[in-house]
């Protein structure tokens, strides 16, 4: 797990991803967009339900989630979230190279709130990161925001 930004700022987001340049890539992004929010990061979803459980984690507005990956899958993650009480409210947006309609349709069986694919440049990830901005934390009410 590593934090991106100093405490005391805006909302925290999540992203659990096992791919180091994604992760990267994801930071650079979102400092564009989301610059007054706080990003935590974790390599694979065990560590995130581990740090979850400590008393002074803070909670985030939203969680992205990789699908593919070792130790826990996304779908495996997201059924873990959604089975506690202190994460079931937490949206949870499935970031996945994977465009298959099948494993689409699963997430959103299994509770993911939105389903994206992993865009192929820094500009494209960046304009998706602002319209959920404008979605998540402008256009609906986010208990967590």
């Amino acid at each position: 797990m590593s934090d991106e930004t100093a405490a005391g700022r805006g909302p925290w987001l999540y992203l659990v991803d096992d791919d180091q340049d994604d992760r990267e890539s994801f930071q650079i992004a979102l400092s564009l967009t989301f610059p007054s929010y706080q990003l935590r990061s974790y390599d694979n979803g065990q560590d995130l339900l581990n740090d979850l459980r400590a008393p002074v984690c803070p909670v985030p507005a939203l969680i992205f989630i990789d699908l593919k990956m070792p130790v826990m899958d996304g779908y495996q993650l997201l059924t873990a979230l959604k089975l506690r009480q202190d994460s079931d409210s937490i949206p949870v947006i499935m970031l996945s190279g994977c465009d298959d309609p099948y494993e689409i349709k699963i997430g959103y069986q299994l509770g993911v709130q939105s389903w994206l694919v992993k865009p192929n440049s820094l500009g494209e990830l960046s304009d998706k990161l602002a319209d959920i901005q404008r979605y998540w934390f402008k256009t609906v009410e986010n208990p967590h925001a």
